[in-house]
C-alpha cells in the first residue's frame, strides 16, 4: 500500500477522502484511487485520500457507497437535580463528582480558558488536546494530521498574556465546549453552575470540518456544521488510546448525529463505538438526534406486486439539491420511479447489483442520479441512493414497488441539521428517527424531556431501531440546559446533544464509584447501562420499553437505591 498522507493532503480540499475497510483494499481499488494515500483508524478501518480531479462527485458506479464517509451534524441548539446527580454528588458517603475519570469530547473544540475546565488553583483539567484542523504539529503517535496539546501545554498558555500563541486551538461553534461543560464543567457557585462531573478530567478533540467535496456530494452548505465519519472514528480511538495510556475510566458523551445510514446500529461509526464502550471502564452515551417532528423520514408498507406505494416530498424554492436514501427489507427488491411537479418521469428503474442511473427531464432542470445496493456493506439491507441536482419547486413523487408483495420501507433525507427546511415528506413518520450511531448496541442512547413542565421533548429522536431493536436506553433533560459559552459565561440551550452529555456525566459519577472505589473496577458500558435502567423513573400508564422514553427518565440517584437495596450484582 501506498505511503501515510502528509498535512497538507489530508487538510487541502484539493483532496477527498474515502472509508474502507482492510479487506476490500484491492490493486484494482487501488488503482482507481491514482495517488493515493492513507490514514489508519484501527485494524479494520482505514481512510483513504484521492485528489478531488480524479473523482466525479456523482460517480456511484465508480465508487461504492458504503466508501462515502457520512456527516455528523451537531445535536442542539433545573437538570442536574432531576436527574439525581446533584444528590449524589452532595451526598457525604458517596460524594460522586467524577473523581478518577476521563471525560472525552469529540466535537467542534473546546475554550480552554473558560473558568468551566479550570480547577480552583486556574489550572486546566484538560490533560490532552487534539487539534485536527491545525496543520502545525507534533500530530498525535500514529496519526498524520492535526496538532497535540498537553496539560502541560495548555497551563503554560493560561500562564502566558497570550493564551492563543502557544494553543491555537478555538472552538468553532460553541457546541463542543457547551457539551463538555454541562458533561464535566467546574463549580462556579457564584453563576450557579456545575456540571455533571465536575471533578473528572477531560480528553478532547476539534474536528476538521467536512471536505467541500462530501459537503456537495450530499448537498449540505459551506455554512453548516458538519463533520466526517472517519474524523470522528478516529477521534474515539483517540480518547480511548489516551484513556488507556493513563489508566483511567472513560465517559464519552457523544454530541453529533446523521440521520442517514440503516438506523441499525450497524455503520462504520458504530463499530468503533461498539468495540470501545465493550472495554472495562469504558462507557459512551449518544443522543436520539431532534429528528422527530423534522418530517425527515417516511415508512410504508407495499401490499402486492402490482400497486406501487408511492412517497411524496416538498422541495424549496432554489435549493441547490436532495440527497435521500430508501431502504428495503429481504426477500423484496424495490424499484422505484421518479416523477417530478411538473409530471416527467424516469419510468420504472428496477433492481440491479450496483446498479447506477442517471436522468435528464426536458422541461425540468433537474438532474437525477439513481444507485442501486441490494445488499448494504454495513447493515446487509437493500438501499436506493437518491440524488436530485437542481430539483424544481413543489411536489415530487417517488413510486416504490416490490418484487414480491408484502414489504415495508424507510426514507430519509440527510436530517434538519444539516438541510433545515429544504425538503420534507408530506406524510411523514415520527418513529424510527435516532440518529446514528445512538441505535448502536452497547451505547448508551439517550432521547429528551423538558424537565419542568415532565414532557417528552418533540424534536426528539425516537426508536426503535428500523430492525426493532429497543432504543432508546434512556431519557434525560434536554431544555434549557445551562453550560458554559464562548465569552467566558454561560448559556442555555435545548436539543439531545445535552441530554446526552447530562448522561455522560451521570456514567462518569457511576464510573468513579464503580472503578476508581473499586466496587466494580470491570465493570462496561453495559453494566453502566443496566444501573441506569434500573434506576429509571417509569410514568404509570406508559408501556416500557418505549419508543420515546427508553426505560424511563434518568435518575442516577435512584440506581444506587436499587443497589442498596437489591445487592451489587449486575
Amino acid at each position: 500500500m501506498s505511503e501515510p498522507c502528509s498535512q497538507e493532503i489530508v487538510l487541502s480540499q484539493d483532496y477527498t477522502e474515502f472509508l474502507t475497510v482492510a479487506l476490500s483494499i484491492t490493486p484494482e481499488l487501488l488503482n482507481l484511487f491514482r495517488g493515493v494515500c492513507y490514514q489508519q483508524i484501527d485494524p479494520r478501518y482505514f481512510t483513504i485520500y484521492t485528489p478531488v480531479n480524479n473523482v466525479n462527485t456523482i460517480s456511484l458506479n465508480q465508487f461504492s457507497y458504503n466508501l462515502f464517509p457520512k456527516l455528523y451534524g451537531e445535536m442542539s441548539t433545573a437538570a442536574l437535580e432531576i436527574s439525581g446527580i446533584t444528590r449524589i454528588a452532595s451526598q457525604p458517603v458517596l460524594n460522586l463528582k467524577g473523581q478518577g475519570v476521563l471525560i472525552g469530547i469529540a466535537d467542534s473544540g473546546i475554550d480552554f480558558t473558560h473558568p468551566a475546565f479550570r480547577d480552583a488553583y486556574g489550572r486546566t483539567r484538560i490533560l490532552r488536546l487534539w487539534d485536527q484542523t491545525d496543520p502545525t504539529g507534533p500530530a498525535p503517535k500514529g496519526i498524520s494530521y492535526g496538532t497535540e496539546y498537553t496539560e502541560d501545554d495548555i497551563n503554560l498558555a493560561l500562564a502566558s498574556s497570550s493564551p492563543s500563541s502557544i494553543v491555537r486551538e478555538r472552538d468553532s461553534s460553541g457546541h463542543g465546549t457547551f457539551l463538555a461543560g454541562v458533561a464535566a464543567g467546574s463549580q462556579d457557585l457564584t453563576n450557579n453552575f456545575s456540571g455533571a462531573a465536575p471533578e473528572s478530567r477531560l480528553i478532547v478533540v476539534k474536528l476538521k470540518p467536512a471536505k467541500n467535496f462530501l459537503r456537495d456530494f450530499y448537498f449540505i452548505s459551506p455554512d453548516t456544521a458538519a463533520y466526517q465519519e472517519n474524523d470522528i472514528m478516529l477521534a474515539i480511538n483517540y480518547i480511548r488510546r489516551c484513556a488507556s495510556e493513563l489508566g483511567l475510566p472513560l465517559s464519552i458523551p457523544f454530541g453529533l448525529g446523521s440521520n442517514l445510514g440503516g438506523h441499525d446500529g450497524y455503520s462504520s461509526l458504530s463499530n468503533i463505538i461498539n468495540s470501545t464502550s465493550r472495554l472495562p471502564g469504558f462507557c459512551i452515551t449518544a443522543p436520539t438526534g431532534n429528528e422527530g417532528n423534522s418530517r425527515q423520514h417516511c415508512s410504508g408498507v407495499i401490499t402486492d406486486t402490482s400497486t406501487p406505494s408511492v412517497i411524496e416530498f416538498s422541495v424549496s424554492p432554489d435549493v441547490p439539491g436532495i440527497f435521500m436514501e430508501l431502504w428495503g427489507q429481504a426477500p423484496a427488491l424495490l424499484s422505484i420511479s421518479i416523477q417530478s411537479p411538473t409530471g416527467e418521469s424516469t419510468g420504472r428503474i428496477f433492481a440491479r447489483p450496483g446498479d447506477f442511473r442517471r436522468f435528464r427531464f426536458i422541461f425540468d432542470r433537474s438532474r437525477i442520479t439513481v444507485y442501486h445496493d441490494l445488499t448494504e456493506f454495513d447493515v446487509g439491507d437493500e438501499v436506493i441512493v437518491i440524488r436530485i441536482q437542481d430539483p424544481t419547486e413543489g411536489i415530487w413523487k417517488i413510486s416504490a414497488y416490490s418484487n414480491t408483495g408484502y414489504t415495508s420501507y424507510d426514507a430519509y433525507f440527510p436530517g434538519s441539521s444539516m438541510i433545515g427546511e429544504n425538503a420534507y415528506f408530506l406524510t411523514p413518520d415520527p418513529d424510527i428517527t435516532l440518529t446514528d450511531p445512538s441505535g448502536a448496541d452497547s451505547i448508551l442512547s439517550v432521547s429528551g424531556y423538558d424537565p419542568i413542565s415532565g414532557a417528552f421533548y418533540p424534536e426528539s429522536g425516537r426508536g426503535f431501531t428500523r430492525g426493532g431493536r429497543y432504543k432508546p436506553d434512556i431519557c434525560a433533560p434536554c431544555t434549557a440546559i445551562t453550560g458554559p459559552n464562548l465569552h467566558g459565561g454561560y448559556e442555555m440551550r435545548s436539543g439531545t446533544s445535552a441530554a446526552s452529555a447530562l448522561t455522560g456525566g451521570a456514567c462518569a459519577q457511576l464510573l468513579t464509584w464503580a472503578v476508581t472505589n473499586e466496587n466494580l473496577p470491570l465493570i462496561t458500558s453495559s453494566g453502566i447501562k443496566s444501573l441506569l435502567i434500573r434506576g429509571a423513573t417509569r410514568m404509570p400508564g406508559t408501556s416500557y420499553p418505549s419508543r420515546q422514553w427508553g426505560y424511563g427518565t434518568l435518575d442516577v440517584y435512584n440506581a444506587f437505591e436499587v443497589l442498596r437495596l437489591g445487592g451489587n450484582n449486575l
